[in-house]
């Protein structure tokens, strides 16, 4: 049925259903811990408590409960403002290592909620734009940033991406050219699932990037 299907030897999907019948999840096995890449915590602030968007609740549960019980990292992307500051407060509590990747709502939150959502995080995702929002609602930048989070990546459109690992000077990695241009959508989570598929197969960070 696909469930469990491998991608490579450390990267498989799993059916997590819910707000659809073919919504999967991506589960990857990296050198220092488990990733998930998951639609399921698209919910806004927990309420309400029944989940108007999805088709079946129950399977929701189900497959956080699977995901929460396998992931040593949750990676918290776009969502309520108020649930990405939740999730990011539980995995803190639960000791879970996780990604913010706040995305275009950084134009929407505060500087607090901003603040609070990346303090702990393990990794810190998000394009120049967004960057430069961060910079000014939370007066951090990314010095400051990785006193916080220990890698920080930040997406340069056409430049390609910088990496930025706590105690390290920061690497540009370009930007590998496209034989033609369709359509963009999607290019963002294609980068994030690249780099997450790197860290499966052991690679370094600029190789991830």
């Amino acid at each position: 049925d696909g469930d469990g299907y491998r991608l490579s030897p450390h990267a498989q999907l799993w059916l997590t259903p819910g707000h659809t019948q073919e919504d999967a999840s991506l589960i990857v096995e990296a050198d220092d811990g488990v990733y998930a890449m998951t639609h399921l915590w698209w919910r806004s602030d927990r309420t309400p408590e029944i989940d108007p968007l999805a088709d079946d609740q129950a399977a929701i549960e189900a497959g956080r409960a699977r995901i929460l019980a396998t992931a040593d990292i949750v990676i918290i992307s776009p969502n309520d403002p108020a649930a990405m500051t939740q999730y990011a407060e539980e995995c803190r509590a639960m000791g879970i290592r996780y990604i913010f990747d706040p995305g275009q709502q950084c134009a929407r939150m505060s500087g607090d909620e901003l603040a609070d959502g990346l303090a702990g995080a393990y990794m810190v995702i998000c394009n120049d734009y967004e960057l430069e929002l961060i910079r000014q609602k939370t007066g951090l930048g990314e010095t400051d940033l990785l006193t916080k989070v220990d890698l920080l990546v930040v997406t340069r459109g056409e430049h390609g991406s910088r990496v930025h690992a706590r105690y390290q000077p920061p690497v540009d990695v370009p930007a590998v050219m496209p034989r033609r241009i369709e359509d963009p959508t999607g290019v963002g989570d294609a980068y994030r699932g690249g780099f997450l598929k790197g860290l499966a197969h052991r690679a370094d960070l600029v190789v991830c990037a």
